[in-house]
């Protein structure tokens, strides 16, 4: 269990990292590269990464634990995802005419880890304070107003588009903390 939390704080100093980079690099009033923009894209990368290997790794160690509660097989989850994945790629490109970027993929693989995250953590337990209903609810929550925010950003004006692009950033850094704190330790 505790590999799965070192996981997920993992993903929360991602999503710091990549606050930092996109404040720093697209501050106003034009973007700008710079060496501390660099490490923290770089810290963001490396912490994703980790936290990723971290909460996949964990998952399957939990699989031979003894089931506390029913819940849907964690391997459904991704499967969700992939079908999702395409399909968002396939509206937004086409209907909305959004030109494809990683974050498209970064928002729907968040929102996988998340829902196995909470689903492994409920299915054995693990979840104390708090609703697995509600985290999963917040989650499909933030990963619905990220997209809005993704599908907006190119049609928006340079100081509201750097701040669309960080409300999905801001919202999944909070919903994880929120996650982190209902967990039994």
């Amino acid at each position: 269990m505790k590999e799965l939390l070192y996981g997920n704080r993992s993903m929360i100093a991602c999503v710091c990292c990549y606050l930092a980079w996109w404040i720093i690099t697209f501050r106003p009033p034009a973007p700008k590269g710079s060496l501390m923009g660099s490490v923290f894209l770089l810290g963001a990368f490396l912490s994703g990464v980790g936290g990723i290997f971290l909460i996949v790794h964990g998952i399957i160690n939990m699989a031979d634990k003894p089931v506390v509660n029913a819940f849907i097989p964690v391997w459904i989850i991704p499967v969700l995802g992939i079908i999702a994945y395409m399909v968002l790629l396939f509206v937004s490109a086409n209907l909305f005419h959004r030109q494809v970027t990683s974050e498209l993929f970064i928002i729907v693989g968040w929102t996988v880890l998340e829902l196995c995250f909470v689903g492994t953590l409920y299915r054995y337990g693990a979840i104390g304070r708090g609703n697995p209903a509600a985290y999963i609810t917040g989650i499909i929550i933030v990963a619905v107003v990220s997209m809005v925010c993704y599908l907006l950003y190119y049609d928006l004006e340079y100081v509201k588009g750097y701040i669309d692009g960080m409300i999905p950033l801001i919202l999944t850094g909070i919903m994880m903390v929120i996650i982190n704190l209902g967990v039994r330790k």
